[in-house]
């Protein structure tokens, strides 16, 4: 600065006291003013002049240049000569901007969050390097605070997701640990009125898509406390699983009080679901599934169907029912016996249920070690196989069995042999049951239908003693056996169950006086007979095993039999 300042004798320094001087010193302000504002007409110096401003850690100042520099500033932080950030607004003073902190900006320079519209913007423009903002900072010119951060938060939070950085699905993952390091400052400060205002921005993002608030109502995260996935279709509002992966974004969401709900927490809440009365809840195909998995995970070692019993499930066909009710089976072609292999009209689960199984289970997590299917079976009573005894009697065959005996005759003794060991207990002991069983109409050798009662299970002991004493043509009531022509001595045991149906299964007088009925039916005359010695053969040996008979039953059951009045003489030997 050059001007006629009144000067010490030896001219080494100006006169500070002299009135001239300081007249001199309180007009130098104004003519750099002057200076600045031609500077701001320039594209280039409009963004340097800050560099003349005189800094008082550069030099030592006595107290009269002290007094101007701190006069200079002072009207600088209230001089309009700044550029902001949004193009086009008018220029502001060092008093009415903020500077970004680096940790406000993206990782491409860029603040996290947008300024105000219009004349709420404060952010000072980039072009300003870090001298120049030094400078002006000692011109009046501040940080933004938490306080304009959030309100900053609010303003993109308010926008819609297609300008809302925030809401956008385009934003990275560094942009939102970034946002929500800043966000998290006020809890890290323990500002509590900033805090409250935090808490009041709806920067949840909840799995359905959708942005709330910690006081829209209680929101929790999209895993249990030990780590298990919530299924979205539980009636609570989780956090995006894909937010809460950041860290940084946790902690935040924590601090304003997200909180993680427990595995048994979450588990009652979806037999809740389920438990409402009357009101039946039938969950979409995806939920359903998603739902019972999650149950299964979390079953516990001592848990019991009985809280599964208003659940409902998918069909093939897309309706619900709930298993308790109504029989549901898995679709299983490669079992023997299985409805889908029988061609039956019945309720199949649907096939999503069995498209993946659960994850591997979560240590901690409940303590079932039973595998998938077989939890659809046990706590979900979906069946196997097909029901022997009906549901709703115990004293008659179910529907699906009866059709196979008259639809499917052939098929029977095969589908009576397969259910049988998982009903033998109740079946057994029901004596009218039995009976019901045993007047059922079964497929003999040659295609004759005959009640099961009476019928020969074709052992080979059987077989070869029935081809002994008759001939062609008379055709003894041996079951048809599905896949072979005789019951082999090492499977025999499978079949020992016909005992309840009065099945003949060894050479008892029964089979004995069967073969004597199947003579006489084959031959109506006595005469008709070939080889009638054979005859007489049998009552030889029915006497040699009358050690093995009640004498007087069997005394009469022979006389029933017709043939027994054209030999007369066996009696005889009785």
């Amino acid at each position: 600065m050059h001007s006629d300042f009144v000067t010490l004798a030896n001219r080494e320094d100006i006169v500070t006291t002299s009135p001239r001087n300081l007249a001199l010193r309180n007009a130098i302000p104004d003519v750099f003013i002057t200076a600045v504002r031609q500077m701001c007409d320039q594209p280039t110096l409009q963004f340097q002049w800050i560099r003349y401003l005189p800094m008082l850690a550069t030099n030592h100042w006595d107290h009269f240049w002290t007094s101007f520099i701190f006069d200079l500033k002072k009207k600088i932080g209230n001089l309009e000569v700044l550029v902001s950030r949004c193009p086009g607004l008018p220029r502001r003073s060092p008093r009415q901007l903020r500077f970004l902190h680096d940790r406000m900006l993206d990782q491409h320079g860029d603040p996290i969050f947008p300024d105000l519209p219009f004349n709420s913007a404060v952010y000072i423009s980039k072009d300003y390097q870090q001298p120049a903002i030094k400078i002006l900072k000692t011109c009046g010119l501040k940080e933004v605070d938490n306080e304009q951060i959030i309100a900053r938060a609010a303003y993109d939070l308010s926008r819609p997701k297609a300008t809302s950085k925030m809401k956008s699905p385009d934003t990275d993952a560094n942009w939102h640990s970034r946002a929500a390091k800043l966000l998290h400052a006020p809890f890290r400060d323990k500002d509590g009125s900033l805090e409250a205002k935090v808490k009041e921005l709806p920067l949840l993002p909840l799995s359905t898509k959708t942005w709330a608030s910690v006081s829209d109502g209680a929101t929790h995260f999209s895993t249990t406390s030990e780590g298990v996935p919530i299924p979205e279709a539980v009636d609570v509002a989780l956090i995006d699983p894909i937010a809460s992966a950041c860290n940084d974004r946790k902690t935040l969401f924590q601090a304003i009080g997200i909180t993680f709900l427990t595995t048994s927490d979450v588990r009652a809440k979806i037999l809740h679901m389920y438990d409402r009365g009357k009101y039946y809840y039938l969950p979409s195909l995806g939920d359903s599934v998603s739902l019972l998995k999650f149950l299964h995970l979390s079953q516990p070692e001592n848990g019991s169907r009985t809280e599964c019993r208003n659940i409902s499930l998918h069909a093939h066909n897309s309706y619900q029912y709930r298993p308790n009710r109504v029989d549901m089976f898995f679709q299983e072609q490669t079992v023997p016996y299985s409805p889908s292999k029988l061609g039956l009209a019945v309720e199949f689960v649907h096939p999503d249920y069995l498209a993946s199984s659960p994850v591997q289970q979560t240590p901690g997590v409940g303590t079932t070690k039973v595998e998938w299917k077989e939890w659809l079976h046990c706590f979900m009573q979906v069946r196997r196989h097909l029901r022997l005894i009906a549901r709703d009697d115990v004293d008659s065959l179910s529907n699906e069995v009866l059709h196979v005996a008259e639809h499917m005759p052939s098929k029977f003794l095969g589908l009576l042999r397969h259910l049988w060991p998982h009903e033998k207990d109740q079946a057994s002991t029901n004596d009218v049951l039995c009976s019901k069983v045993a007047r059922t109409l079964v497929l003999c050798e040659g295609g004759e239908q005959r009640p099961l009662e009476g019928a020969i299970l074709p052992t080979a002991r059987l077989k070869l003693l029935a081809s002994k004493y008759t001939e062609e043509g008379e055709t003894m009531p041996f079951l048809q056996m599905e896949s072979t022509s005789q019951v082999s001595e090492e499977r025999l045991a499978g079949w020992k169950f016909l005992n309840h149906f009065a099945v003949i299964q060894t050479d008892s007088l029964s089979f004995y006086l069967e073969m004597i009925k199947t003579i006489t039916t084959a031959n109506p005359r006595p005469d008709q007979i070939r080889q009638p010695s054979r005859v007489l053969g049998l009552y030889v040996a029915i006497h040699g095993k009358t050690g093995e008979f009640d004498v007087e039953e069997s005394r009469g059951r022979i006389r029933s039999v017709p043939v027994a009045t054209w030999f007369l003489c066996v009696q005889k030997c009785w």
